[in-house]
């Protein structure tokens, strides 16, 4: 596991001064057939007075920024200002154009129309853009296309227009984007819309969006008016032309937005943004023309960082070891390693126990977890010895295996997770423990729905005990959450901290909780202090597909200093917001008993 070495930041917008929206001039005949409509570039200082003096004539990668319902072309702001202060620090050679629609802030979402209109109104911009680059050195065939809301429903609908060539968009990302279905349906040509949009991308998956890539983010609990599980792309876009995500798992954010911070979310907007820059071909300037590394980059940013900033496209499988480093032999199952920093290299050695005879499809019996918040992409490595026991030596005696047979490890970093736990960038700390697995992977069984239905409110409230007294030492604990099955049920998990032996190296240092969904990026965390008390909501955002066996899991990771005691209670604190919306959707499995239970629970429920 890897801990990134930065602090959690509240939502905030990005300051930025002299900001300037251009008006960029349309022909006449689109400007009278959408007289309300407009297209602005977005600049600031000595960059916007250039950019006006010359008449737009550009050089860059182009952006358009689409608006939502009710949306204002002024929320390019956020990615636009990120983009021009980091091609202004001078550590980079690419720089981006922002432009933005403006829809006179109309309730797309509500008017079926409105987003037919758009999408004409779009594609005349996007070729409106593409020539003003004409005098480039290495002018874009393509614009990159962000869509908040509603705007991205539009991105997606410009490919079914007869006379849109698909090579003008190659990227689409869509900020709490409904792609599956409209947040609110009252009008018929709303519906009409998405069922040829989501049809056409289907059938024309091989063909005419085949080199399209699209990513899309939900906000998570805090967006009530576009629930997160109607913004995934499954069974819309193909899987490796895709990537869906949620605002709260996304490594170095791991917050929730509501439905209009989705696009200031400082932490969203910075990993947006490295995400663009990384997409970019070194050699032509512009975006990628291969889908699949765009989609690996993305996947990058949004779902899977051990830590790095940029993009790398590929570790170094193996890491060849220095044979003048002595070893560090540990011989306890957890240990820990505090220091002021590290100035030379260190190999630090657990040994995992394997049967000395293989015993076939056995069951493993040990895991192993390390913290960390060493910035490196080799700091953790795994090498299998070939024999536990050496031949005998003379007169009959064994000798043990020598551990420095292995010459080169297999590199595990890119395989880690970033954690939000806030270490300090002064201090290098390792945690690492083998365990048995019997002993931390648990099971806790929450209330089926029928019977949670049934109990409530009774049931409200009361305190389930999970771990009296975390073990010595301990690390990480996997608690299995059997039954929680829809966004309705809801719970907390309160973590206790009963006491320290010794005071972590930062005052920052803490244990994280994760609430891990296998088949969602939906994970959430919760960074607790060390001298501090914290919980967990655990709720769904997606109900379990009839199809998953696995199960919602509670992942924590402690100080090995501390002991701490785990108890979960019930409520329905928040669940209001995923969950009752779910029973009208009808998007989860349904059992017929539901019903009965449902009139009850109602009943109670106003009682």
């Amino acid at each position: 596991m890897y801990s990134q070495e930065r602090r959690m930041e509240r939502y905030r917008n990005i300051y930025t001064w002299k900001i300037v929206l251009l008006r960029v001039e349309l022909d006449s005949d689109i400007q009278s057939k959408f007289p309300r409509y407009g297209l602005y570039f977005y600049g600031e200082g000595e960059y916007a007075r250039k950019a006006k003096k010359t008449n737009f004539r550009l050089s860059g990668v182009p952006v358009l920024f689409i608006p939502g319902n009710a949306g204002s072309y002024r929320q390019v702001r956020s990615l636009g200002s990120v983009a021009l202060k980091k091609a202004e620090d001078g550590k980079t050679d690419v720089h981006f154009n922002y432009f933005s629609l403006d829809f006179d802030e109309e309730f797309s979402a509500l008017y079926g129309q409105l987003l037919y209109d758009e999408a004409e109104f779009t594609h005349e911009c996007i070729k409106k853009i593409l020539s003003l680059y004409k005098g480039a050195a290495s002018p874009p065939k393509s614009v990159v296309l962000v869509g908040h809301s509603m705007g991205g429903m539009v991105a997606r609908s410009l490919f079914m227009l007869a006379d849109f060539k698909p090579e003008l968009v190659n990227t689409i990302i869509t900020q709490a984007t409904p792609h599956k279905m409209p947040a609110i349906n009252i009008d018929p040509l709303v519906e009409k819309f998405y069922d040829e949009v989501n049809m056409f991308w289907k059938a024309k998956e091989n063909t005419t969006v085949s080199d399209v890539t699209v990513f899309s983010t939900g906000g998570g609990y805090r967006d009530v008016l576009v629930r997160s599980q109607l913004t995934s792309l499954n069974g819309i876009v193909r899987r490796d032309r895709s990537v869906s995500s949620n605002t709260m798992s996304v490594p170095g954010a791991w917050v929730s937005t509501d439905h209009l911070c989705h696009v200031w979310c400082k932490q969203i907007v910075l990993a947006t943004q490295r995400a663009l820059f990384d997409v970019i071909d070194r050699s032509t300037k512009q975006v990628a023309i291969s889908p699949f590394y765009r989609v690996a980059v993305f996947l990058h940013h949004f779902i899977k960082n051990p830590g790095d900033k940029r993009f790398k496209g590929a570790y170094d499988k193996t890491v060849y070891l220095d044979k003048t480093i002595s070893w560090e032999i540990r011989k306890k199952l957890s240990w820990k390693l505090w220091a002021k920093n590290l100035p030379k290299v260190r190999y630090s050695v657990t040994e995992i126990p394997v049967p000395l005879v293989p015993v076939q499809y056995a069951e493993p019996e040990y895991g192993y977890v390390a913290i960390s918040n060493i910035n490196n992409d080799k700091w953790l490595g795994v090498c299998s010895l070939k024999e536990k026991v050496l031949p005998s030596l003379p007169g009959g005696k064994k000798k043990k295996n020598n551990l420095k047979q292995c010459t080169q490890v297999t590199n595990q970093a890119q395989y880690a997770d970033q954690l939000p736990p806030i270490y300090s960038d002064k201090k290098v700390e390792v945690y690492s423990e083998l365990y048995k697995l019997a002993e931390r992977h648990l099971v806790y069984n929450t209330t089926g729905m029928f019977d949670f239905m049934m109990g409530f409110p009774h049931t409200i409230g009361d305190v389930h005990v999970v771990i009296n007294k975390t073990a010595p030492s301990a690390i990480f604990y996997n608690i299995s959450l059997n039954d929680l099955d829809i966004p309705l049920q809801a719970y907390t998990a309160h973590l206790t901290t009963l006491g320290c032996k010794e005071d972590p190296p930062a005052s920052s240092s803490g244990a994280v909780l994760k609430l891990h969904i296998p088949w969602a990026h939906e994970h959430t965390y919760s960074f607790i202090r060390s001298d501090k008390n914290g919980s967990i909501a655990l709720k769904l955002i997606t109900p379990r597909p009839v199809n998953v066996l696995a199960r919602a899991q509670l992942h924590l990771f402690l100080l090995p200093t501390c002991t701490y005691r785990l108890s979960i209670t019930i409520g329905l604190e928040g669940a209001h917001r995923t969950g009752f919306s779910s029973f009208m959707d009808g998007n989860f499995h349904w059992d017929s008993r539901y019903s009965t239970a449902l009139q009850s629970f109602r009943l109670s429920f106003i009682v």
